[in-house]
């Protein structure tokens, strides 16, 4: 059964009753076609539906053209939790995407064409290791590449990295 979200409560209770269940909360879950994929696993995994639906609610507030950024600062941070998704979709204005930027060398070729008109940039092509300058002007602008393109924030900062504990397994040993 498939259901799409965010929904009603009266529809999640009419999705529970087809199911033969007495209320929405003793159903299982799963994320199968989800707007923001690199998310599927945590909404599979969450214990907490309501979580679930109140990020669901707010993507809906996600206009189109802003998804793609939107998924590459999640990506490019590595954010795995519906509480931080939710946080970032706050912030979506600190951040700028060009999606035409998917490589260091592109990256190399574009900054190279912004400092310099004329024929010397493309000259300068064939003598310059792109990539090599690319990976390095990642490092110095702040800048951090997605499938979705190239992600920066406007003040200049360095995005944010998540980092998800690991879960404990039995003791530690120091």
């Amino acid at each position: 059964w498939r259901k799409s979200l965010p929904a009603s409560k009266e529809a999640l209770d009419e999705t529970a009753e087809a199911l033969g269940a007495a209320s929405w909360e003793e159903l299982g879950w799963s994320c199968v076609d989800c707007c923001v994929p690199s998310l599927a696993v945590a909404i599979t995994e969450s214990e907490d539906f309501q979580s679930i639906l109140t990020v669901a609610q707010l993507w809906s507030t996600i206009g189109l053209e802003e998804l793609p950024c939107y998924k590459a600062v999640l990506e490019s941070t590595g954010c795995a939790t519906l509480e931080d998704a939710a946080e970032i979709a706050g912030h979506l204005d600190a951040y700028q995407l060009f999606p035409q930027i998917a490589s260091p060398a592109e990256l190399a070729r574009t900054e190279l064409d912004a400092a310099m008109t004329g024929p010397l940039s493309k000259a300068l092509y064939d003598h310059v290791d792109l990539y090599a300058l690319g990976q390095d002007l990642l490092r110095v602008k702040n800048y951090r590449l997605s499938s979705y393109g190239l992600i920066q924030r406007w003040d200049g900062q360095p995005l944010q990295l998540y980092r998800n504990p690991e879960p404990a397994h039995g003791m530690e040993l120091r």
